[in-house]
């Protein structure tokens, strides 16, 4: 019986340091997959950042997009317009005869003006004025004309390079979204490889947990019934104990018993009683 409960102990206290061995395991792999879940979250949140401004930066480059191919198609037919005033410039002086300076010729128009104005000049002479007065205000309207020519050539010229600067202005801004967003791409990619790996190590820390959930409760079942046994071990020796102290009980009670009977039959017949039956009957009276 000793022996049994002795064994039963070394057992017990054996399943009781698996179990602490078993529970430090379990929970340092739900504390693994608990943390490994957390930085998944983590990921997962930068990646939805990222997402939402990439989200934002593809709107801009819509948007950029939009704005530089409509400032293109301004200069394309901006230019086709002065293509039109080159061909009409071309045209012009092939087909008009341009010589002096127009601010002396108006100068020489007033002057003539003023002289017929002024002097007394013979008809034929004063004709002869008219006539190159005319030719020099023909001469002065040619160069109006060219010069209309010109001045819208210059002010299309002007025109081509703003909208030429503001469709560079977007492309580059186009640009510029389109690195960032390619970078973002990688980013997600990377972080997404990063949660796919972190997704395998969390499931083999959640296996391992349950591996040695099972094992600490199969030990503790175990455990359970070791000390179930112990226990009914122990009260089966305490019941065989409590027997035989009973046993001896009653036989010392029936000893005792037949040696007050006999004391009593002394003092019944009057017979001298010894120190030991004064001890007993003393005691048995008490």
């Amino acid at each position: 019986m000793e022996n049994s409960i002795a064994s039963l102990n070394r057992e017990i206290k054996e399943l009781k340091n698996q179990l602490i061995s078993l529970n430090k395991e379990k929970e340092n792999w739900f504390s693994k997959k608990e943390a490994i879940h957390k930085e998944i979250s983590s990921l997962i949140s930068e990646i939805k950042k990222i997402k939402s401004a990439k989200s934002f930066l593809e709107a801009n480059e819509e948007k950029n997009r939009g704005e530089r191919d409509k400032h293109n198609k301004v200069v394309k037919d901006l230019i086709a317009k002065i293509k039109e005033l080159n061909n009409k410039k071309l045209d012009f002086l092939k087909n008009t005869k341009i010589n002096g300076d127009p601010e002396r010729i108006m100068k020489l128009i007033a002057s003539l003006e003023q002289k017929i104005e002024i002097e007394a000049i013979p008809f034929d002479k004063e004709k002869n004025i008219m006539e190159k007065i005319n030719a020099l205000k023909k001469q002065y309207s040619n160069f109006s004309e060219f010069k209309k020519i010109i001045d819208e050539h210059n002010k299309i010229s002007a025109n081509i390079m703003e909208y030429k600067e503001k469709a560079n202005e977007h492309h580059s801004m186009l640009k510029k979204a389109q690195t960032e967003n390619k970078d973002n791409n990688y980013h997600i990619l990377e972080i997404s490889k990063k949660i796919i790996k972190l997704g395998k190590d969390k499931d083999v820390a959640f296996k391992n947990f349950i591996d040695y959930k099972g094992s600490f409760k199969n030990t503790n079942d175990k455990l359970k019934e070791k000390l179930m046994n112990l226990n009914e071990l122990k009260n089966n020796e305490y019941r065989k104990k409590q027997e035989i102290l009973n046993k001896k009980e009653q036989k010392i009670k029936t000893i005792l018993d037949k040696k007050i009977k006999t004391i009593e039959e002394k003092i019944k017949n009057k017979q001298k009683l010894t120190t030991e039956d004064l001890i007993v009957y003393q005691k048995s009276s008490s």
